[in-house]
C-alpha cells in the first residue's frame, strides 16, 4: 500500500511538473513596441512653391532627410533653389521646423516651418544674399 501511494504521489508530482513546464513554455514574451522616429513622417521629396519679397512664385523640388548627428535634425537639399548639392539644416519639434541662422553657399538663412502632419510644410524665412535680406514664404507639398 505504501508502495502504491508513493507511485501515485510520484505520478501526481510528475503531472504537476509537466503541466507547469508546458504552461511556462507556452507563454511568449510580450513584444515591446519599436520606438518610431518622429521625422519619418516628414522625410521625402517635396514640390516647393516659393515667393520672395512678394514677387512671383518660383517652383522647385526640395528633399528632406534625417540628420545622422541628432535625433531631431533634418537636412534640406536645394532649399531656396540653390542646388541639390547644398544642404540647409533644420530641427523639428512636434510639427514645427526651426532653421537656425546658418550660411549655405554664401546665403544666410533663418526661419521656421510648420508641417501639417501629412504632406505639407509652410515655410517663412529670410535669405540674405550679398547683404540684402529677402523675406520668403513657401509651401512645400510632398510628392
Amino acid at each position: 500500500m505504501k508502495f502504491e501511494s508513493m507511485i501515485t504521489i510520484k505520478r501526481s508530482a510528475s503531472i504537476i511538473v509537466m503541466s507547469m513546464l508546458l504552461f511556462l513554455a507556452s507563454c511568449a514574451p510580450e513584444e515591446t513596441p519599436t520606438p518610431t522616429d518622429a521625422r519619418d513622417k516628414i522625410i521625402g521629396t517635396y514640390s516647393c512653391e516659393e515667393t520672395e519679397n512678394g514677387s512671383s512664385v518660383t517652383t522647385f523640388d526640395i528633399v528632406l532627410k534625417k540628420s545622422t548627428t541628432s535625433t531631431d535634425g533634418l537636412l534640406i537639399d536645394n532649399f531656396y533653389n540653390i542646388g541639390n548639392q547644398y544642404t540647409t539644416t533644420a530641427t523639428i519639434s512636434s510639427n514645427v521646423l526651426s532653421i537656425k541662422q546658418q550660411n549655405v553657399s554664401s546665403i544666410g538663412f533663418i526661419g521656421d516651418g510648420n508641417f501639417n502632419g501629412t504632406n505639407k510644410i509652410t515655410f517663412s524665412y529670410k535669405a540674405t544674399v550679398g547683404g540684402t535680406a529677402n523675406n520668403c514664404t513657401a509651401t512645400a507639398t510632398k510628392q
